[in-house]
């Protein structure tokens, strides 16, 4: 779930909204969000409710490779106006604790429930390796059971700064251990994450071999957290997954990166990376980097999780495609969702952006390209999708110029790509929830609620995280 747009007709000026005690704000104002950790804040998701609350999660840097998991809670006031404040900021993974020893919690999602109320999950790491990784989990309640909007959001957790644990035992290791959810539309979630079971450095090629198991955990907030079935024990949905680095070229960031969306049909459809080296377990043959898209029966199912569909995409085999991202829609008129991911390239070539449209038919799936015009000497990198109604297809990334980054929006309907003002002059990694609503009038009206990271300088330390709320005309 993640993007931003708005026509540049909405986007002839830009108010910049630090955010104090209470702020009110209105569609295209530009919201700086608090971060507790002092060295800067980055890797921000948001969802949305029926209502147009949403909820921002994010990691600040609180120390050299320790992270806290903070939390925004932004209301829906009427009249295309929005209302946040220090009442509404969170600190849910609070590494000071120091719960597993030496902590960091890191990379949060968030998604919105049927119910209106959202669910924040993140890894919580041993940095000293000492214990095992976890996944923790919190819910948060903006709404009575009547609609009418609370003071101040409610964290249900065990403790401020703690979620409740819905695998207390994974390797994350090299992974980064990124948790991905979504919502199943009968109070319950699905967290997936990677579990690095192998990894071996070859002696003589310095090369490094991972194999890594995607996991999925059902967690049952119709029950309570003590219920011994709040949360399933973890099954591997797909084992084996190689994501291995020759010994000259480090990868960055996490590894296998999962995201998850459901079909028209409730199926689960993932995203993942895979990159395997020449010589991995001993077996000869080319080097092979992918994104593997695989739709799986839903848990309505006679036979849930059953793989129904597999998709392999690549622009250059020998290199590793990063960092996928899904979108769907119930208003597109057809069982699809749009996937886009960055190629990763080396030497003097610049990183680029792939989007496609992935069209489940009873036959089988059908693929289409959506449009993105990758720059010949700059680079495109860390993209977000938007799969909205009918044939709303957007693709959002960043764009680095020699002095500054751009933030691009590529609309696949009008063959055309948009500059988006920012308030930094070095925004990144875009993230995005689509509102969608049905207007009464045989239309559907759209919201885009947009995060991104930034600063007018490129060091992370100086990182905020932002907060835009778009109508589309």
């Amino acid at each position: 779930m993640r993007i931003t747009l708005l026509l540049s007709a909405l986007l002839s000026f830009l108010l910049v909204c630090p955010v104090v005690a209470q702020q009110t704000f209105n569609y295209g104002q530009d919201v700086t969000l608090p971060a507790v950790g002092p060295l800067g804040a980055d890797h921000a998701t948001v969802a949305v409710n029926s209502y147009g609350d949403s909820f921002v999660a994010y990691h600040s840097l609180f120390g050299t490779g320790r992270h806290m998991v903070e939390g925004m809670g932004i209301f829906a006031i009427g009249n295309g106006q929005f209302q946040t404040g220090s009442t509404a900021h969170f600190a849910l993974g609070n590494q000071t604790l120091n719960v597993l020893g030496d902590d960091t919690c890191i990379k949060p999602d968030v998604v919105a429930l049927s119910d209106d109320s959202f669910v924040v999950s993140w890894s919580r790491l041993d940095k000293s390796g000492q214990n095992p990784a976890r996944i923790e989990m919190c819910r948060v309640i903006m709404r009575d059971g009547s609609g009418a909007a609370l003071a101040a959001p409610q964290i249900i957790a065990p403790q401020a700064g703690v979620g409740y644990v819905i695998d207390a035992n994974f390797d994350a290791t090299d992974s980064g251990g990124m948790v991905d959810l979504v919502d199943l539309e009968d109070g319950s979630v699905a967290a997936i994450y990677a579990h690095q079971t192998s990894r071996v450095v070859d002696s003589q090629t310095s090369n490094t071999w991972r194999e890594y198991d995607l996991r999925l955990t059902r967690i049952d907030w119709n029950l309570d957290p003590s219920d011994p079935n709040f949360a399933a024990a973890p099954i591997a949905l797909v084992n084996d997954i190689a994501f291995d680095n020759p010994g000259n070229h480090v990868p960055r960031g996490g590894q296998i990166l999962p995201d998850v969306v459901l079909d028209d049909n409730a199926n689960i459809v993932v995203a993942y990376e895979e990159f395997w080296l020449n010589g991995h377990g001993g077996v000869s043959g080319s080097n092979l980097g992918r994104v593997v898209v695989k739709r799986f029966e839903g848990f309505q199912s006679a036979t849930p999780l059953m793989e129904m569909n597999s998709n392999f995409f690549t622009r250059n085999p020998s290199r590793s495609q990063r960092r996928p991202n899904l979108s769907a829609s119930r208003f597109d008129n057809q069982n699809s969702v749009s996937l886009t991911w960055g190629h990763d390239e080396i030497w003097f070539l610049a990183d680029k952006i792939v989007s496609r449209q992935i069209h489940y038919q009873p036959s089988g799936a059908v693929v289409q390209n959506l449009y993105w015009k990758n720059h010949a000497l700059y680079e495109d990198s860390l993209p977000a999708v938007a799969h909205g109604a009918n044939i709303s297809r957007f693709t959002l990334a960043t764009r680095a110029f020699a002095n500054s980054n751009a933030l691009i929006v590529a609309r696949s309907l009008q063959l055309d790509m948009i500059e988006i003002p920012t308030a930094v002059d070095f925004p990144l990694r875009p993230a995005t929830a689509l509102l969608e609503e049905d207007n009464g009038s045989g239309g559907i009206d759209q919201f885009l609620f947009t995060t991104y990271e930034g600063a007018n300088t490129e060091n992370p330390i100086d990182f905020s995280i932002h907060l835009v709320i778009h109508r589309v005309p």
